[in-house]
This record gives C-alpha cells, sequence and structure tokens, in this order.
C-alpha cells in the first residue's frame, strides 16, 4: 500500500493505492457534508486518465457525513460534474479516455460508461 502517492505528472495525489494482484486500485476518501464535493469533477477525470479502468477507481464518502442515499440522490449532480470536466478535455485526450473507457468517442458516452458503475466507483463507508 501507498498513502498520499502523486499521480498525473505530479498534479494529482490520490489517497491510496493497493495493489490486488496486477491491478491498481486507487483510493480517493473524502469527509465531506455536501455533495458533489469541491473540484470533484477535476479530481475524478484526472483519476479516470491516470487509470487503465474504472475497476481502479475507488471514492469512498465518510457515512457518518453524508449517507448512502444521498450519494444515490446527488447521482446526476456528481455525473454532470464529471461531464463538465470531461468537456475541458482537448481531443486527444478525450480519445484516450474513451479508448480505455468502453471504445466511447464523446463526453456523453463517457459519462454513460461511468453511471453505469456508479455503484462501484463511488460508495459510503
Amino acid at each position: 500500500m501507498i498513502f498520499e502517492e502523486k499521480v498525473l505528472d505530479g498534479a494529482r495525489y490520490i489517497d491510496l493505492v493497493a495493489i490486488d494482484g496486477n491491478t491498481r486500485i486507487l483510493y480517493e476518501f473524502k469527509s465531506v457534508k455536501t455533495l458533489p464535493p469541491t473540484k470533484f469533477g477535476e479530481q475524478f477525470t484526472k483519476d479516470l486518465r491516470n487509470a487503465s479502468s474504472l475497476d481502479e477507481i475507488k471514492w469512498v464518502f465518510d457515512s457518518t457525513k453524508a449517507t448512502a442515499g444521498e450519494l444515490s440522490a446527488k447521482k446526476n449532480s456528481l455525473l454532470n460534474q464529471i461531464e463538465k470536466s470531461l468537456g475541458a478535455l482537448n481531443s486527444q485526450q478525450l480519445g484516450e479516455l474513451g479508448a480505455k473507457y468502453g471504445n466511447s468517442k464523446t463526453v456523453a458516452e463517457v459519462r454513460d460508461f461511468i453511471s453505469n458503475d456508479f455503484d462501484d466507483v463511488f460508495m459510503m463507508h
């Protein structure tokens, strides 16, 4: 395990990197009352660019601050923040993401790909 690892050319810290067999799992822990957290879309987009698959990304929210019901209710808001951040990428960056995440060609397709695995990526603890 590695705590507070810099990734993506030193532009993003990951709270915990765990190794499961040959897979790196990038954990981000959030203890916030308001969802989505500040700069959520930007942070998550950097995680998408750094990971090889959605299986590698886990965002864990503090259940004493926000509830699973709130996380579920804010799903569209969280996805909208991701979509907005994805929209700021250049075409090469978006193409690289699309190739990793279901051969998605547009920002909306990447968003839909994330939406399908939302409960595996975002969780309460």
